[in-house]
């Protein structure tokens, strides 16, 4: 059962801190980037929508921080919109900030920071954060605080009033489908694409995983932790 508790929607699965975010326009630029990188950008009129989408497979930090200045470059600052950076996979929490750790020929993962992402992204109208979290580590060195409790250091830093981030955290195994992703963020990026409000985002969501739950009780969903730093009224 849910309830409003002082800016948080609680219940069994989901947790969701709850603040407003900018309202977007119809025009909307997406991208995603995971393990399998991609990059969409699209126009929305009426229903209809015009995609070209470039995907990288094997992202490594070199090819992830080109493709990522290739996208901003195509961005005007005067546009309005919003861009949805979609971003899944093994998070570490290091000193420096959360990095997403990338597939490498050496024994340990190659791992890129967040913050640099968003950096590159930093002169685009609106930003919208979308982080996928299949897994959570945390450095050696990093403080106290993320290490007692690490799904909180997930979001990185975010530059202006009008960027926001949506970070969710499980151990669901993702599903190979487009690029890769969890039901929970399949769900959460399609609420968004719909036009939700947070409190209807958070809704929707929770009343799609349990229903999904319900007709696949054998293999039950493991809990997922939403996490947000939203800070303007924004119907999504």
């Amino acid at each position: 059962m849910e309830k409003f508790q002082g800016g948080m929607w609680w219940d069994s699965n989901l947790r969701v801190d709850v603040c407003p975010i900018p309202r977007s326009s119809p025009y909307l630029l997406r991208a995603c980037f995971s393990a399998s990188l991609s990059c969409v950008r699209g126009r929305l009129e009426e229903g209809d929508e015009a995609v070209v989408q470039h995907v990288l497979r094997r992202a490594s930090p070199e090819s992830l921080a080109k493709q990522v200045h290739t996208f901003a470059d195509k961005i005007h600052s005067g546009e309005e919109g919003a861009v949805v950076l979609y971003i899944s996979g093994e998070i570490l929490v290091t000193p420096e900030g959360p990095a997403l750790c990338l597939p490498s020929a050496q024994p340990a993962p190659t791992n890129v920071l967040l913050s640099s992402l968003v950096n590159a992204l930093a002169a685009v109208p609106t930003l919208v954060l979308l982080l996928d979290a299949v897994a959570v580590r945390v450095d050696e060195a990093a403080s106290q605080s993320a290490r007692s409790n690490p799904h909180a250091h997930i979001l990185p830093p975010l530059l202006h009033p009008n960027m926001a981030a949506v970070g969710g955290a499980s151990t669901e195994r993702l599903q190979v489908v487009g690029s890769r992703c969890s039901a929970f963020s399949a769900e959460l990026a399609r609420e968004i694409l719909h036009g939700v409000t947070m409190q209807q985002l958070h809704q929707r969501t929770n009343q799609q995983l349990t229903a999904a739950l319900r007709t696949n009780a054998s293999s039950p969903s493991p809990p997922v932790t939403l996490f947000s730093n939203l800070s303007q009224d924004w119907l999504f």
